[in-house]
């Protein structure tokens, strides 16, 4: 099973978008656009250790993303947690 989005370590040491695995969502979102929080955990800083320690995520099979897109839009997509 896989996230809808997979995310990866900018060149800022921000957390974007590395891939995008659900086709419905590469009208919202592209590879690049920076992940703002996902649920209620802001990700505009973060410790990239306790990312790893402290999955956000855990055993949820869906949640939502706010992700600031490269024109500075701020949008909200649906991601979930399937095969693909």
């Amino acid at each position: 099973l896989y996230w809808s989005i997979h995310p990866t370590l900018g060149p800022e040491g921000k957390l974007i978008i590395g891939m995008v695995w659900e086709k419905s969502l590469l009208n919202q979102v592209e590879v690049g656009d920076q992940i703002i929080s996902v649920g209620e955990k802001s990700l505009e800083k973060f410790d990239f250790c306790d990312l790893l320690l402290n999955p956000i995520l855990g055993s949820k099979t869906q949640a939502e993303m706010k992700v600031r897109r490269k024109s500075g839009e701020v949008v909200t997509v649906k991601i979930q947690k399937k095969k693909y």
